[in-house]
């Protein structure tokens, strides 16, 4: 495998760049973009371990602003770094993947419920556009693009909640299993398409006005189809 730092330029490639030239917050930036491009583009899979030496070799960067980039792969969910191992691209198991949609399945139709009683048209209005965008991210085939508007889409519910443990339950749980989704959906266009119909159910109860405990109740079902529908996308 050969890593090569972006160039700002689409589809160009310079040679390794030179720490003294680039400003360290840009350099952090650069180094990655191209170790979560090698992610996405399966050069990096899940479950390997990022092996420090070969990186700075590859990219011909110093330590420090590749443990700079390894703190802001983790906190978008592209890697763990795990104490005295080292650092690894996301995986998780089946059993795993139940065990986040198990929860979230309590944990969402709780902010879902709070979020419809305190929902006002404004905010219909971003999750009608956040909807659409979904939509049209699917149609276009554009997968990184969708899963972030997708995020968005969640992450917007659980602040609109009004209850900041419960968004930052979410917020710690969540994001990662939907990174490593990324990862594993790359080139498989209809993974995109199968969550729609759950999120327009979602929209639909968020517009609904029914009372806490009936959208509570029936909001579960939508995030259990989102949950079969990723099982069965993984399992293929």
């Amino acid at each position: 495998m050969s890593l090569r730092l972006p160039s700002s330029r689409p589809g160009v490639f310079p040679v390794p760049i030179i720490e003294a030239e680039v400003e360290p917050e840009v350099l952090k930036d650069k180094i990655f973009a191209a170790i979560r491009n090698a992610i996405l583009r399966g050069e990096l899979q899940p479950g390997q371990k990022l092996v420090e030496l070969d990186l700075i070799k590859s990219l011909g960067v110093s330590r420090a602003p590749l443990r700079d980039s390894f703190w802001l792969l983790e906190k978008q969910g592209y890697v763990r770094m795990i104490p005295n191992r080292g650092t690894f691209v996301v995986k998780f198991s089946l059993q795993e993947i139940s065990d986040v949609y198990a929860t979230r399945s309590v944990l969402e139709a709780w902010a879902v419920a709070l979020a419809t009683q305190r929902v006002h048209p404004k905010d219909l209005r971003e999750f009608r556009g956040l909807f659409r965008a979904m939509e049209r991210t699917a149609t276009e085939g554009d997968l990184l693009a969708n899963f972030k508007v997708d995020l968005e889409f969640h992450q917007k519910i659980w602040q609109l909640s009004g209850n900041h443990k419960l968004e930052e339950v979410l917020n710690n749980i969540c994001p990662s299993l939907f990174t490593y989704l990324l990862i594993r959906y790359q080139g498989n266009p209809s993974a995109m398409r199968a969550g729609l119909a759950g999120h327009l159910e979602i929209l639909r109860l968020l517009e609904s006005g029914k009372d806490f405990a009936t959208v509570e109740r029936l909001v579960r079902p939508s995030i259990n189809s989102l949950a079969q529908a990723t099982i069965k996308l993984i399992q293929e």
